[in-house]
């Protein structure tokens, strides 16, 4: 092994601000280490469209896929150690695997568990092809679980405990790894996106330029709110449940009374590219709101938040972007990410479970907000550092990952 190493990056998912934030935050931190020469990076599923040209990191695309097809060239490629090999994406994957000196799981949501099962065999698949490959692999700070669903439990037992580190972005994640007897091996630090600082200068031009956004918020002279919302028809927990009237009704009451209360409202669209989300935003604006392209990236969005007032976020990265930020938010939960976050940060008191979700409740812990908002701004300053530290200590551990013999 030389002096100089190669990363290769697998089940990152891609289309969303926040999984964009986590990723590219963890390249530039990575790229930071003396010894990371050149990092691939995979799609877990789809397209990547966009993504920002960065020195030594190249994208590659799906491999395994799913389907029977991509399931007969994945048991192929599985016999013969990538020996036969039929797509493209198989060939680059196979190349990228065996040039590099780490594998690490990308963060991201709870994308091994029972959340996202029917997705889960994919991700399962391409880390067992790069345990018979014999390569280092560490899951870079993603959530995970539950594991309730024991018929892959052996299976996530095996590839799970083969992994040199299990880092995880929060706590929930490591009380449902006692399902396989793992807690133990997992280590907590934080979410990516807290480690990078990116360029204030470079998106306070973009702002400029983007008069509609700026001139709405000047017109409310510190009076906004961010706002983010999900109807979660794409999470199969809640698919048919019911819920998304809840949401509709909820933000319908609450975008009209804070607009009569003379506040207003920027809505953040996280999905992009294969996704969008900005048109179900839109379905809640009025007069009092504003909508912003879903074209400006992640670090935009950040630089924004930091003007608002506070946020309302059902996104779990956007309230991220809050507390990275400094501004104080309102989380409603639906995933242990969220959760996880808000019990670690001591911020349960502006948290609300998407199963109590109401106008009375939501607006109730709005006031608590204004009420304690002195307090809470200054917590969020004093714990940006904390913040920051927590988050790189994933780097630091890839590095002493790639220093062990």
């Amino acid at each position: 092994m030389g002096c100089t190493m190669n990363v290769l990056i697998i089940n990152a998912h891609w289309d969303n601000r926040g999984d964009e934030a986590a990723i590219r935050s963890m390249i530039m931190e990575l790229l930071a280490l003396p010894k990371v020469s050149h990092i691939t990076i995979q799609r877990a599923i789809g397209e990547f469209g966009w993504f920002p040209e960065i020195p030594n990191v190249s994208v590659i695309g799906e491999f395994p896929k799913s389907g029977k097809l991509g399931k007969v060239e994945y048991l192929l490629a599985q016999k013969t150690k990538g020996k036969i090999l039929i797509s493209k994406e198989a060939k680059e994957f196979y190349k990228a695997l065996r040039e590099c000196d780490i594998v690490l799981h990308a963060p991201g949501g709870p994308s091994i568990g029972d959340i996202y099962y029917n997705q889960e065999v994919i991700k399962l698949r391409r880390l067992k092809l790069v345990i018979e490959m014999n390569k280092k692999l560490m899951f870079y700070a993603p959530s995970m679980g539950p594991f309730e669903r024991e018929e892959r439990n052996k299976e996530r037992y095996k590839i799970l405990s083969s992994a040199k580190r299990i880092v995880l972005r929060e706590s929930m994640s490591k009380e449902y790894l006692k399902k396989l007897s793992l807690e133990d091996r997992a280590i907590v630090t934080l979410d990516s996106a807290f480690q990078y600082d990116f360029d204030e200068a470079r998106y306070q031009h973009q702002y400029d330029e983007y008069t509609d956004l700026s001139s709405f918020i000047d017109k409310y002279n510190g009076k906004v709110i961010g706002m983010t919302v999900t109807d979660l028809q794409w999470n199969t927990k809640y698919t048919n449940s019911g819920i998304d009237k809840t949401i509709k009704n909820t933000f319908d009451k609450m975008v009209s009374k804070l607009s009569e209360e003379g506040w207003g409202i920027v809505f953040i669209p996280q999905l992009f590219g294969n996704g969008n989300d900005k048109s179900y935003m839109q379905s809640f604006a009025n007069d009092s709101c504003f909508v912003i392209d879903d074209m400006h990236d992640c670090f935009f969005q950040q630089y924004v938040i930091k003007k608002m007032y506070a946020v309302i976020g059902m996104r779990y990265h956007s309230n991220i972007f809050s507390a990275k930020m400094g501004t104080p938010f309102i989380s409603i939960t639906y995933e242990q990410k969220m959760k996880g976050f808000m019990k670690k940060a001591d911020l349960m008191d502006y948290c609300i479970d998407i199963n109590d979700l109401s106008f009375e409740i939501l607006y109730d812990r709005f006031h608590k907000l204004i009420n304690d908002y002195d307090v809470y701004s200054r917590y969020l300053f004093q714990k940006k550092s904390v913040f920051k530290e927590e988050a790189h200590r994933t780097t630091e551990i890839v590095e002493e990952v790639l220093n062990e013999n």
